[in-house]
């Protein structure tokens, strides 16, 4: 009778069994891919991304939390040369009906990528002898921002990735991914230069509720009436200082930033509302 196997003697053989060859199967590729990307992006970012969850990779919770969900192509399938290299983006009218029984904690949009960025893997290798899909080193990785994605989009291909979203290599994905998430961040607030105040940001927020913040001493402090009337002309002061501050797109607002070591992430430090 054959001695049982250990747990370890397992993993090894099924490592050698799927893994070894150069081209891989595409689920299991798929697998591999997540763990180059979580490899790449450090112990900040949580692998997810197991069972059926919707997205892969996570960093921080809450508000605060960037979600990615890892996709991949390759030139070459065990069947042979892929046809028209194409990524699936799996939008959905609704999240799936498991989620919120099995993440009761977790919050999740009524429909969309849920996700704030996708990692494409792409594989663009297409000759047999030389192709090998576990190296990093042969693939590229595109950094996808949904907000660039048309509403609705299920999927897109490779080639038009490639063009909107020129691939790195793997050593560069965290510093791509990186700034896209501040990018994601920088895009949550709507900027203004306030002569002889410096400068002002207010949370987008679609019900009005925002309450701008002004740039003093090298903090963020909540504003005041003058602030909300500077970027309104309506504000709830009826002594209004008459100025008005000028709007900034964000590349303008990170040129301010840098010529006057602001920081347009920081906290806010106000501890009250003053004059």
């Amino acid at each position: 009778m054959s001695r049982c196997p250990t747990r370890k003697e397992v993993i090894s053989k099924v490592s050698d069994t799927i893994f070894s060859g150069r081209v891989l199967n595409n689920s299991h590729r798929g697998d591999v891919v997540e763990m180059m990307v979580a490899m790449a992006l450090g112990a900040e970012w949580c692998f997810v991304g197991l069972g059926w969850h919707p997205w892969d990779l996570q960093r921080g919770a809450g508000d605060d939390r960037v979600r990615i969900q890892v996709k991949q192509s390759a030139a070459l399938q065990l069947w042979g040369p892929t046809k028209v290299p194409t990524v699936s983006l799996n939008w959905s009218a609704r999240p799936p009906s498991y989620f919120r029984r099995d993440n009761p904690d977790e919050l999740i949009e009524a429909e969309g990528w849920f996700c704030e960025l996708f990692v494409v893997g792409i594989h663009s290798e297409k000759d047999a002898a030389i192709a090998d899909q576990c190296d990093p080193q042969q693939w590229r990785f595109s950094v996808i921002p949904t907000p660039d994605l048309k509403e609705g989009a299920k999927s897109i291909t490779v080639n038009r990735i490639i063009a909107r979203w020129p691939p790195v290599e793997w050593g560069q994905l965290k510093q791509s991914v990186d700034k896209a998430v501040r990018v994601l961040a920088l895009a949550q607030y709507e900027f203004w230069q306030w002569d002889d105040h410096g400068l002002i940001r207010c949370k987008r927020d679609g019900n009005g509720g925002a309450y701008p913040e002004v740039w003093r001493g090298n903090r963020w402090e909540t504003g005041t009436a003058y602030a909300v009337d500077a970027i309104t002309g309506m504000g709830e002061d009826p002594y209004s200082c008459g100025e008005c501050a000028e709007p900034l797109s964000i590349e303008q607002a990170q040129e301010y930033a840098a010529a006057n070591q602001v920081d347009l992430l920081g906290p806010n430090q106000s501890k009250k509302n003053s004059r």
